[in-house]
């Protein structure tokens, strides 16, 4: 086992168009208390400078890394585990931080859990980008690999994460076709082998950016959908439930009733005695127009939708 001061971690960045803040995600990472680190920062296609505000920081530990094309997040993490040459790699998008001493907490924990293989996370809060202004926690406590396959929730986030890079690479990384939910979707396929262990502190910080892709409600259901269709085997009743009549009702808004009937239809299938889907059901016979503006109405008044 690899429970010695030779351990090496790979931190890796995705980043794009982060110059203006990239600088404190990296300060945050150099600082750690846990030194025997390499960052990987994986450009994902930048038109700011970017690259010249990464190269003007004097620390041989950081690797700068240009994605041939602009792939998005997953893509350009799946290049940083590939280019990995650490035991265990730990994630950071370029917006965010961590607590000086994240990472030997998490090094500690994973030598006190026995297994080297052990999934390790912490909690992290989330603050507004531009004021700093705490504007919620987060942390897991549920058992990871037990509650994802029930509860979307569940699953530890990005920035929490230390994980060995065999482990990633044996189950191909992340899914480069989500738009979102891709650390619920990395839990749920890590979750079927491998355990997860919680340090019990909040020792990462996400900052709240609403335009990042991930806060688009278009690519959350898409996400949902590909996570339904890949995972539903695995995934509890209730959750598919909850995943099909979310992505029915979106679809209902959009007006794709031809999708809508059939998720409305699994929907119905996973919760044979749901009224409010039956009813749906029968509206989107008699009056689909009638169906979508009352969905609409519903969506509005939840924020799902503008």
């Amino acid at each position: 086992m690899l429970y010695n001061k030779d351990i090496l971690i790979s931190v890796v960045i995705p980043t794009y168009n982060r110059a203006f803040i990239i600088k404190k995600c990296l300060d945050s990472v150099l600082e750690q208390t846990f030194h025997n680190l390499e960052v990987l920062v994986v450009d994902d296609g930048s038109t700011d400078n970017t690259k010249e505000v990464v190269e003007s920081i004097n620390d041989s530990r950081i690797n700068f890394i240009e994605s041939e094309k602009n792939g998005g997040a997953c893509a350009a993490r799946n290049i940083g585990i590939n280019a990995a040459k650490g035991d265990y790699i730990a994630f950071l998008d370029s917006d965010d931080y961590w607590l000086k001493d994240k990472l030997e907490k998490q090094i500690n924990c994973l030598k006190d859990s026995g297994d080297d293989t052990t999934i390790i996370h912490c909690g992290y809060e989330r603050r507004d980008v531009d004021s700093g202004e705490l504007v919620g926690k987060r942390i897991v406590y549920n058992d990871v690999q037990k509650e994802v396959f029930s509860n979307l929730g569940a699953a530890p986030g990005t920035p929490s994460l230390l994980i060995k890079r065999d482990i990633l690479l044996e189950i191909g990384g992340f899914d480069e076709n989500l738009p979102a939910h891709q650390e619920t979707e990395l839990a749920i396929r890590l979750a079927k082998k491998y355990n997860f262990k919680l340090v019990d502190e909040y020792l990462a910080v996400a900052t709240v950016n609403h335009t990042r892709i991930s806060s688009n409600p278009v690519n959350r259901i898409n996400a949902k959908e590909i996570i339904y269709h890949k995972h539903k085997d695995l995934l509890s009743k209730r959750l598919n439930y909850g995943l099909c009549s979310a992505i029915a009702g979106f679809r209902i808004c959009e007006g794709n009733f031809k999708s809508a009937k059939v998720y409305l239809r699994k929907s119905f299938k996973y919760d044979f005695f749901n009224i409010k889907i039956f009813f749906s059901i029968i509206m989107m016979n008699i009056s689909p127009t009638l169906n979508q503006s009352l969905y609409l109405k519903k969506y509005k008044k939840l924020n799902i939708i503008d």
